[in-house]
């Protein structure tokens, strides 16, 4: 009897896998900030002081030239005329001769008296103080931000995946026929 052989061998493949990749470069994003700071300036002026001691001095009889000279005439003029009221005072008494006093002895023993001096008791008017003062003066100058940015980038390189496919073994298939001696059917 005839027997048909059949041989197969299957086909062998390699699969030889590539991954996927992304290659990312970067900058980085920058931010400058540049900044004034604010300013105050404050000065203060002096204040104005103003002391008038003129009637201060003028009780103690410390006067300026113009009201030293003006009073002194002044005194000047009324002590003339209290000479010459004494004078005049003087020359009546002796004059008066139906008078029976000796006018000559009283007016020498009258010369020779001096007045009592008198004590008085006066207020110092205080001196005249007047300040006047300045206020400060504010300059204020205002600060600033100066703010700039640079946007950073991204570039990237993808690569997909792969599959590379080789073939190592080719399908094969062999057929033969043979004799074969013993009866397989019986």
């Amino acid at each position: 009897m005839l027997v048909i052989n059949i041989a197969t061998q299957p086909m062998k493949i390699e699969l030889t896998p590539q991954h996927a990749s992304l290659d990312l470069q970067t900058t980085k994003s920058q931010v400058q900030i540049n900044s004034q700071s604010a300013r105050v300036e404050i000065s203060q002026p002096k204040g104005q002081l103003e002391i008038d001691q003129t009637q201060f001095r003028y009780a103690y009889g410390k006067k300026d030239m113009k009201d030293f000279i003006r009073d002194f005439a002044q005194e000047g003029r009324q002590a003339a005329m209290q000479a010459i009221a004494s004078i005049a005072a003087n020359g009546d008494r002796l004059a008066n001769i139906s008078s029976r006093e000796n006018t000559i002895a009283a007016m020498s023993a009258e010369s020779t008296i001096k007045p009592v001096g008198e004590l008085t008791w006066v207020s110092v008017p205080p001196a005249d103080i007047k300040y006047t003062p300045h206020y400060p003066v504010t300059n204020v100058a205002d600060g600033n931000l100066n703010l700039s940015w640079q946007m950073g980038t991204v570039q990237g390189t993808y690569q997909p995946s792969k599959m590379n496919l080789d073939v190592v073994q080719y399908p094969t298939i062999k057929m033969w026929t043979t004799q074969n001696k013993v009866d397989t059917m019986a």
